[in-house]
Formats: structure tokens, C-alpha cells, sequence
């Protein structure tokens, strides 16, 4: 069980954030989790924001969708994207668990399970009737809740008995003086999710991420930072050989952008957000897709499904959620 490979895909719109604990205490039974993915609006909606703390907690990596500006489906297409990514990787994973209640996923859950590959479902007791059967096994998040409090319980119990030392990671570091000093050390998977966060919030309020303000708001977010705790010389080395980030020289400014690997799931999430606009209830007809080919094309002339792996528009658009009659 513990060899396997598990990519962890939240619908954080959807899932309270209470229920988090269980979650990752559930599957790191199961095996090595390669990837975790959570996905809403981390600013604005009140119930969503309360996952950010155990983003940082778990390092879950956060998709960012403005309800305001890109509609309720926008976190949906994300994961369904991400999802289709991960599978159609050459060293694919062995698991996926799509933590939500809602049925629209279902048709996920079906395409994955295509490919012979388990799927675990998590959701609430009153979770769609056909996302349960499409599961290999789908638990209950209260069930899952309640188990881990009672477990929690236990260990507190017995380590409170042991009372063995703490221990804590320490940096060493050499002040004016000559003695040494120790402040705690952020974990790296730390810092990451906060360069990620800082880029994408500038870039979603259309400021170009200036590589020394990003370096500064790290720090003033954790006082002492320093990249050469992980062994780089410079910020700028740590963002390129650490993120999916690279840094660019724009004048006398270094600028962090997206690479193309990003660019080019912008544009699929855009294509995507364009199809249902033109069919708001994801209902298509066989008749009617060679026009919609027609409208992507002019929209999007660089756009092309096949470089995804699809023979067929109609797949293409069955794996992101629609209904092909």
C-alpha cells in the first residue's frame, strides 16, 4: 500500500476545510501522495479562505478562481485540466482521490477509471448517488472526521504518558560577535507555496511580480529568510530550480513569469471557459461540434485538442465534463 503513488485533487467550493485532517491522515495510509491540489476562491469567499492555513499545513498547492471575474465553473475546469494532465503522464500515478459531493464530476471519475486506475472519492454524506458508484471506494468525510478525532484523542493520551523531548530544525547562523545564533528554518515546501501565491496574486491583479518585492514580502512573512538556507546563492536561482517559475530581465527590473507549460494550461482553461459559455448546460449534440471546432479555431487559431492526446473533439469534450448525444 505504501508504494503507491496518490494525486490528491480538492474541490475546496465544496469541501469544508474542517474535514482536512482526516483527509491527509487517511491517505498517507495509503501511500505517497506525488501531488495535492486545491482549488476555489482563496480570497473572497468566506467558507473557501478558511482552507488556507491548511494549504500551508499540508502544502497543497492552491488554484486561485476569482468568482467575481471567471464564474462558478472556473475551479471545476481547473481540476478537471489537472486531472487529464496527471493522466496522461508517462509515469502516471496509481491513485486519485477527488475529494467533492458534486455529481459533475462523475464523468471524471469514469474517464479515469478507463485507464484501470483507482479512484478514491470523498465527500459528504449526501454526496450524488452516481459519483458513489463511479468510486473504486468513496468515504464518507463525517465518518473519516469522526475516526480521526477519536484517534487523535488516543495519541494525545499515550504521549502524554511518554512525554518524549521536542526537537525542533534549527539554522545555525554566525552573528557580529562570533557566537552563534539558531532561529527556526521555514521548510522549503513553504516557501514555495508562498512564491506561488505572491506571483499569481500579482499576476491575477495584472501587476508584473517584481522579483525584489517578491523577495521582500517573503521576508516580511517570514522574518529571517534567507535562500542560502537551502542552498542557493540567490532568490533568483531558488525560483528557477524550485518553482514552475522563471525569472526574466525587463530593463533594470527582474521580472517572475509563468512558463509555458502554465501559458499553455491558461489557454486550455480559457478554451474551456469559451465552450460553455456557448453551452451553459454542457449538452452538446454530434450535429452541432463541428461548428463549435469552427468557432475554437477562429477564437483560438493556436489552440489544438490533439496535442492533449484526443483524436476526437467529441472525447475532448466528454473528458471536461460535457454530454456528447
Amino acid at each position: 500500500m505504501q508504494d503507491k503513488k496518490i494525486v490528491l485533487l480538492i474541490d475546496a467550493e465544496n469541501t469544508s476545510a474542517k474535514f482536512a485532517d482526516g483527509i491527509m491522515q487517511y491517505l498517507t495510509k495509503q501511500g505517497d501522495i506525488i501531488s495535492a491540489q486545491i482549488y476555489g476562491d482563496f480570497l473572497d469567499n468566506k467558507n473557501t479562505k478558511q482552507w488556507n492555513s491548511k494549504a500551508v499545513q499540508y502544502n497543497l498547492q492552491r488554484y486561485q478562481a476569482d468568482t467575481t471575474k471567471a464564474g462558478k465553473n472556473a475551479a471545476d475546469i481547473a481540476l478537471v485540466i489537472d486531472a487529464m494532465d496527471f493522466l496522461h503522464k508517462e509515469n502516471h500515478a496509481d491513485v486519485f482521490c477527488v475529494i467533492t459531493s458534486d455529481g459533475d464530476f462523475t464523468r471524471l471519475v469514469e474517464r479515469i477509471r478507463k485507464e484501470n486506475i483507482e479512484v478514491i472519492g470523498m465527500g459528504k454524506t449526501d454526496a450524488s448517488p452516481r459519483l458513489r458508484r463511479a468510486c473504486s471506494e468513496y468515504v464518507e468525510l463525517e465518518q473519516l472526521n469522526a475516526k480521526s478525532k477519536s484517534a487523535d484523542n488516543n495519541l494525545a493520551d499515550k504521549e502524554k504518558k511518554k512525554q518524549p523531548p521536542k526537537v525542533v530544525k534549527q539554522s545555525e547562523k554566525t552573528n557580529a560577535s562570533g557566537k552563534k545564533s539558531t532561529r527556526k528554518k521555514v521548510p522549503l515546501n513553504q516557501i514555495k507555496m508562498a512564491l506561488n501565491e505572491l506571483v499569481q496574486n500579482d499576476e491575477n491583479a495584472g501587476k508584473a511580480p517584481d522579483l525584489g518585492g517578491i523577495k521582500s514580502r517573503i521576508q516580511l512573512r517570514y522574518p529571517g529568510f534567507d535562500e542560502k538556507d537551502y542552498g542557493y546563492s540567490s532568490i533568483r536561482e531558488l525560483i528557477d530550480k524550485e518553482t514552475k517559475f522563471s525569472v526574466h530581465q525587463d530593463g533594470t527590473h527582474a521580472i517572475v513569469v509563468s512558463d509555458k507549460k502554465e501559458q499553455e494550461d491558461n489557454e486550455l482553461e480559457l478554451v474551456c471557459r469559451f465552450m460553455i459559455d456557448q453551452y451553459p448546460n454542457k449538452v452538446i449534440g454530434q450535429h452541432e461540434i463541428g461548428a463549435l471546432g469552427r468557432k475554437l479555431k477562429n477564437q483560438y487559431p493556436n489552440f489544438q485538442y490533439k496535442q492533449y492526446g484526443y483524436k476526437k473533439l467529441s472525447t475532448f469534450l466528454e473528458d471536461v465534463g460535457f454530454h456528447v448525444y
